[in-house]
C-alpha cells in the first residue's frame, strides 16, 4: 500500500508505505475481521488502507511522525490512545495473572516470555484503546517516506529479544485466544 498523505514535513510531502508482505502478515494477526474478538485483532479496521483512511488515525500518526523526524528518530515506535476500544491486545501487564494460568514460550528464536495458557479460556484477552506502529522514516530526495513495519492493538513492548516478561512486566496471549466482549 502506498499512501500520499497530502501532508508535509518541512515542506516535503509525506508518503506512507506498507509493503505487500507486511500487509499479508498483518492480515493473519491484526486484521482478521472486525467481529473476531481474538488477541491482537482490531475491531475498527479491516486492513491498512481502512486504518489510514480514518482521519483520526492519520492525523495522530502524522503528528508523531513529524515529532520523531524533527528529533532525528528515524526508526520509531509510535503508540497513542483512542477514546474507545480499537481491538484486543496481544499482551497485558503481568500483574493480575495467576501463575497456574501462565506458561513459558518463545515469541521467536531470540526471545522468551510468559503467555496465558491456551487452556485458560476463563481468562479473556482484554480490549485496548492503544494502537502501536513500528515504522522507519526516510528522507528520499524531496519526499519523506514512512515505512510501516508493524501495527497492532496494545502497548509497545519493544524488541522481541531476551526475557520479555521480565523486561516489560507483561504476558502474551496466543493469537487465537478469545477476547472479552466489546462494550
Amino acid at each position: 500500500m502506498h499512501l500520499d498523505t497530502k501532508a508535509t514535513i518541512g515542506g516535503h510531502p509525506v508518503f506512507i508505505i506498507i509493503r505487500h508482505h507486511t500487509e499479508e502478515r498483518l492480515a493473519g494477526t491484526c486484521f482478521r475481521g472486525k467481529s473476531k474478538n481474538l488477541a491482537g485483532n482490531f475491531c475498527r479496521w479491516e486492513n491498512g488502507s481502512e486504518l489510514f483512511a480514518d482521519r483520526s488515525v492519520l492525523s495522530k500518526f502524522l503528528r508523531e511522525i513529524q515529532e520523531a523526524f524533527w528529533v532525528g528518530d528515524y526508526t520509531s515506535s509510535i503508540c497513542f490512545e483512542f477514546d474507545s476500544a480499537v481491538g484486543w491486545t496481544g499482551t497485558d501487564k503481568r500483574e493480575g495473572y495467576r501463575g497456574e494460568d501462565l506458561e513459558e514460550f518463545n515469541p521467536n528464536r531470540r526471545s522468551r516470555a510468559l503467555r496465558v495458557k491456551l487452556t485458560s479460556l476463563h481468562v479473556p484477552v482484554p480490549t485496548t484503546r492503544l494502537i502501536t506502529f513500528v515504522c522507519e522514516i526516510k528522507e528520499e530526495g524531496e519526499k519523506i517516506v514512512v515505512i510501516v513495519h508493524s501495527v497492532y492493538p496494545g502497548r509497545d513492548i519493544g524488541e522481541l529479544r531476551g526475557y520479555i516478561t521480565e523486561r516489560e512486566h507483561c504476558v502474551f496471549f496466543d493469537w487465537n485466544h478469545p477476547g472479552a466482549p466489546l462494550q
